[in-house]
């Protein structure tokens, strides 16, 4: 059935061809057939899609960069200037608030805004992010699924959409000296988001954050993503930043006659 057009807003979708390459190809006596592209490479940033952020917000400035719906139905919206705002902000306080514990970033709950900001803003302090399926959240009491994902992460940093809704999973797989990062309902001893995203950061955390980057090598780990462990205890899948590099470069490649305007 056709959207309703009284209802539904207009979506203008950019327009994005794919490239075509030359190709060589290469028959083996043994019938297998090897095809190469011809046009050389593109380039990509080593440090993840957190890179392109300061792009779009320059270019995009308050231009809708996620949008949600409200539990009333209503949309809500962050610019591409406020989304790099709060994630430069939020990725010196996760340095911070992760201090000398070398664990990831477990985030519970599934896809929103704040999980958005914070997912980029770990990736651009070199700090490993671990999502795991909303769904282990919900298995409690007693969350066998969950506590064996946070046993294997040792999380240093874990994030849920609400303090009050999700606070028994937060219980299972928060250890001592584990913050915990929230974007609804703090309860007491957990970080508020206005708090995590105030935009006064302290000159040292900048510094810090800057170091941070800066120290970033391919070969870090930037997600860690798990099977659903229908066949046992869920696996956890590693992707470093070079993974990450090479996923936009190929993106970028496979666009690159597409208009000067970023793709990524």
């Amino acid at each position: 059935m056709p959207p309703d057009t009284d209802t539904q807003p207009h979506v203008r979708y950019r327009h994005a061809p794919l490239a075509r390459s030359p190709l060589a190809c290469e028959r083996r006596d043994d019938g297998t057939l090897i095809l190469r592209a011809l046009d050389p490479p593109v380039d990509a940033p080593a440090t993840g899609f957190s890179t392109y952020v300061a792009q779009w917000a320059a270019s995009l400035g308050d231009t809708v960069a996620f949008a949600q719906k409200t539990a009333d139905g209503a949309w809500h919206g962050i610019g591409w200037t406020m989304f790099h705002a709060q994630m430069l902000a939020a990725a010196a306080r996760l340095l911070a608030l992760r201090g000398s514990r070398s664990g990831p970033l477990m985030i519970l709950t599934g896809n929103s805004i704040e999980q958005a900001v914070l997912t980029l803003a770990a990736e651009y302090a070199g700090m490993p992010v671990a999502p795991v399926s909303p769904s282990h959240a919900l298995r409690g009491p007693a969350f066998n699924s969950l506590r064996e994902i946070a046993a294997m992460l040792e999380p240093a940093l874990v994030f849920a959409q609400s303090g009050r809704a999700h606070a028994a999973a937060i219980d299972a797989v928060a250890s001592p000296g584990c913050s915990v990062l929230v974007a609804q309902d703090a309860q007491p001893g957990q970080v508020a988001w206005h708090e995590l995203c105030a935009a006064d950061v302290p000159a040292s955390l900048a510094m810090r954050l800057r170091q941070a980057r800066a120290a970033i090598a391919p070969r870090d780990i930037a997600r860690i993503f798990f099977t659903s462990g229908s066949t046992g205890a869920p696996k956890g899948v590693l992707l470093s930043y070079d993974v990450l590099s090479r996923s936009s470069a190929q993106a970028l490649y496979m666009h690159r006659a597409m208009p000067p305007q970023p793709l990524i």
